[in-house]
């Protein structure tokens, strides 16, 4: 009645239809939004696969390429949390500090992300390759991450092209720059 099915033809199919709908799974939870999956799961899975200097590259990709959660629930405007500092508007106080965006590449995607402010950089006026004793640390207790070392940056012309890409003058986003000098070589 039936054709007698090859040897392994079960167990590939079970593996092919469970990775499937796994992925099919984290990627529903992630354009959505759901900040429950992407703290308990996906972070703590991306942080056992790659590298923490990795990570922060991958988050930064996404971001660049608007991939960051496209329908999120729990991203809501509050006006209460709008702010006026030295004649600034920051739609909320919570903003993003330079370190993470290093070069200015994921300005736009960054703005859409929900923070009041982004601050880029550190930027040297001539390119600096990092450190080989610099460590990006994950700090597991507080989600985040820190930056132990001297900084990189791909240059003052570079960063500045993104930057001017990047301008919107009616961004209601402000943006920031740290700059930096290049460490002194012997």
């Amino acid at each position: 009645m039936y054709p007698k099915l090859s040897p392994g033809y079960i167990t590939k199919s079970t593996a092919i239809i469970l990775s499937s709908s796994t992925f099919l799974y984290g990627f529903m939870e992630y354009i959505t939004g759901n900040e429950v999956f992407q703290r308990k799961q996906l972070m703590p899975l991306l942080n056992c696969i790659l590298r923490p200097e990795l990570t922060v590259r991958f988050n930064i990709y996404l971001a660049k390429h608007r991939l960051l959660p496209l329908f999120s629930h729990s991203y809501r405007e509050h006006s209460e949390l709008n702010c006026n500092v030295m004649n600034m508007h920051f739609k909320n106080p919570l903003g993003l500090a330079a370190g993470f965006d290093k070069d200015a590449e994921a300005i736009k995607g960054l703005r859409e992300s929900g923070f009041g402010f982004i601050e880029v950089g550190t930027v040297t006026p001539l390119p600096q390759k990092d450190a080989h004793n610099s460590v990006v640390k994950l700090l597991f207790k507080d989600e985040g991450y820190l930056s132990c070392g001297k900084f990189k940056s791909a240059g003052l012309s570079i960063v500045y092209l993104f930057v001017k890409r990047a301008y919107d003058r009616n961004a209601d986003v402000p943006l920031g720059v740290n700059i930096g000098r290049n460490a002194v070589r012997n």
